[in-house]
């Protein structure tokens, strides 16, 4: 399979939602731990990260939970 589409990396000040939206992030990062703390702060209504990152994933999905978001874990 051809991937046809291009990379589209869009970064944390770039993330934005309409007031009142429920949005959840699907963040195809490497170190959690640099972006968790970020993702965190946007107050989304989930946060999935891939079991493939580099760092503690299981902390950083206690992290995510702790703060009163759902938790997700991705694979490709």
């Amino acid at each position: 399979m051809v991937n046809l589409l291009p990379t589209l990396t869009v970064g944390i000040p770039e993330l934005w939602a309409p007031e009142g939206w429920m949005i959840d992030i699907h963040a195809m990062v490497n170190d959690v731990a640099e972006y968790v703390p970020k993702l965190i702060a946007l107050r989304p209504h989930m946060i999935i990260v891939h079991a493939e990152a580099t760092g503690d994933v299981k902390t950083a999905l206690m992290q995510i939970r702790q703060a009163g978001i759902m938790a997700g874990l991705g694979a490709i």
